[in-house]
């Protein structure tokens, strides 16, 4: 299966340490970003990122009709092989995205699209509203489909596919997004304490810098 992500030089380090983390066997798409404006103060880093990944996402449709492909954000380790649960979740949907949070809402770091017409239409649609109006990617993502703005059979991933604004982590997951924080240190640092709770059932305190308080993440 293919899997479609970037880096600029910055955060190289951190794409090395995403494939290094792979549990399957890929077919690695990656683009690396030159004299690109990015904004770390805004999530995803910025217009110009937004825009980016969603040529990227667009570019690979129309290369991929009717194949699955995945697309992914480098703030990710994998812990398990995450293409056997990809395919189930596939199954009668043309679109899957990871929860934002433990209920409800959409994360856009980790995709996997069924290609054809509708999927590019929908990301054609992406791009256009984030042209005409400067909105956040995943905002647009959301509002498109909770407020049933276009007709597009997706579906949620379980929270085995868990980011941090899920909560409740436990031994079960198959990847960790390190979203909640945009620095890299601060990416690698959740990264670390996630490994190290799953490998050391024990809790440990973090402080989530982005809601400004200390939190503790039990291992479940």
């Amino acid at each position: 299966m293919k899997i479609y992500y970037f880096s600029d030089t910055s955060f190289l380090d951190m794409k090395t340490n995403f494939e290094n983390s792979f549990k399957d066997n890929f077919d690695k798409n990656f683009y690396f970003l030159e004299n690109i404006n990015t904004d770390r103060t805004k999530p995803g880093s910025g217009i110009d990122i937004w825009k980016y990944k969603t040529e990227m996402i667009i570019n690979a449709i129309k290369n991929n009709l009717n194949n699955i492909i995945i697309i992914s954000d480098i703030d990710i380790v994998f812990y398990r092989p995450v293409i056997p649960t990809v395919m189930q979740y596939m199954k009668d949907y043309e679109i899957c995205f990871q929860k934002e949070t433990s209920n409800s809402g959409i994360n856009i770091g980790f995709i996997s699209i069924y290609c054809n017409e509708n999927t590019l239409n929908f990301w054609n649609k992406v791009y256009q509203i984030i042209c005409e109006s400067n909105r956040w990617d995943q905002e647009i993502v959301n509002d498109l489909i909770y407020n049933h703005k276009f007709s597009i059979k997706w579906n949620l991933f379980p929270s085995s596919i868990w980011n941090w604004s899920q909560g409740n982590l436990n031994k079960q997951i198959i990847l960790h997004h390190a979203n909640c924080v945009s620095s890299k240190k601060e990416k690698f640092e959740q990264m670390k304490y996630v490994y190290n709770s799953l490998n050391k059932p024990t809790n440990i305190v973090v402080r989530n810098k982005v809601r400004k308080n200390i939190r503790f993440m039990k291992l479940q």
